[in-house]
């Protein structure tokens, strides 16, 4: 993840980093490099949400069931930073 996030032009993380104690380096390592944050995420949206404009650029959030379970439709909730 290290070597990834000092090359990366963008980062686009899942909200299982947020539960599994990366985001907030993830997070960082964005910050101090200018490179915008993607994270896509379900469960943790809620939690994403609130750091927009401070180190998220972007939210894409999926409320359950999840497409992956299904071939069915489902709503998709995009949430970017006001600029």
């Amino acid at each position: 993840m290290r070597d990834v996030l000092h090359v990366a032009d963008a980062v686009v993380a899942t909200g299982m980093t947020i539960g599994n104690g990366t985001f907030d380096e993830i997070l960082r390592t964005c910050q101090d490099r200018d490179v915008p944050l993607i994270v896509y995420a379900q469960t943790a949206s809620a939690v994403a949400r609130h750091f927009l404009g401070a180190g998220v650029t972007a939210l894409s959030a999926e409320p359950f069931p999840f497409s992956q379970f299904s071939a069915d439709r489902t709503v998709l909730y995009r949430y970017h930073a006001q600029s």
